[in-house]
């Protein structure tokens, strides 16, 4: 009876687990939408991980199911495990290499595959991109794609121990792992506006009015995006939060509404402070 009980609660458990983690997917996508807006780059960015998710949804995801988690199953029950944890491991090995193949292929590739999707009609609607890119489009489309593209072989190393975590039974803790990521993209992500020094190495066009005044720089407002412990800035296609990273002067956290009026009322206090120092 002891035992009986145990599983109940154990099933309980995974169903509140469950139900918790669809709920925060769910928050996920609106806190994503709410930092972007409605937006053409955050259109941009969900067709950018379309390739990457493919790649795994073909290499990976689909075999869990139908043939290692059986085979897993099988080696367990026939030959003990030890036997499974030495098939594990190669197994592993094997689908990473030919997924880490793909990836690569791809990385090499993006130029001419985000062409293609741009150029290409056809393409939109194979890959069942509702919309269409332009060439203006291309710098970030691609950026994304590339980052996007390590998401397979993080996803296929955590299929693989998700499948072996399941044929030893421990349900639990693979059910932790979706709870955990969202809620890291939850209360990770964050607007900031930041104060950096515009000097004549970031902006060529103010050099000569730098000489004129005997100025280092001018102090500018800028906004960009902290996903837990990632910059990344998205003001438009060519824009690298690198090319500033070294100039910033301080940073506060903001609401996606206070874009405007934040930036604006936090570059005013700061420049009217620098001009008192100066």
């Amino acid at each position: 009876m002891i035992d009986v009980a145990k599983k109940k609660n154990s099933i309980y458990v995974m169903m509140i687990i469950l139900f918790l983690t669809k709920v925060l997917g769910l928050f996920k996508l609106r806190v994503i939408s709410h930092l972007f807006g409605a937006t053409h780059e955050l259109d941009i960015f969900w067709a950018s991980f379309t390739i990457p998710d493919m790649i795994f949804m073909v290499l990976v995801a689909g075999s869990v199911n139908a043939a290692i988690i059986p085979i897993l199953t099988d080696q367990l029950y026939d030959r003990g495990k030890k036997s499974l944890n030495e098939l594990f491991k190669k197994i592993t090995m094997y689908f990473f290499l030919l997924c880490f193949l793909f990836v690569l292929i791809a990385f090499i590739l993006a130029p001419t595959i985000t062409e293609w999707i741009i150029n290409s009609e056809s393409a939109s609607t194979i890959l069942n991109i509702g919309f269409r890119m332009t060439q203006a489009d291309y710098p970030l489309f691609l950026r994304l794609f590339r980052i996007g593209l390590l998401s397979p072989l993080f996803l296929s190393i955590s299929a693989f121990v998700t499948s072996y975590l399941q044929v030893r039974k421990q349900f639990f803790v693979t059910s932790l792992a979706p709870l955990f990521y969202d809620l890291a993209m939850i209360f990770g992500t964050y607007i900031l506006v930041g104060i950096f020094k515009m000097d004549a190495e970031y902006t060529k066009k103010i050099e000569n009015t730098l000489n004129e005044y005997g100025l280092e720089y001018i102090p500018e407002a800028h906004n960009y995006l902290k996903i837990v412990n990632e910059y990344d800035d998205f003001t438009n296609p060519n824009s690298q939060y690198s090319d500033l990273e070294d100039k910033i002067l301080e940073e506060s956290e903001i609401e996606y509404n206070e874009i405007y009026e934040e930036k604006i009322k936090t570059h005013k206090l700061f420049f009217e402070k620098w001009i008192q120092d100066c």
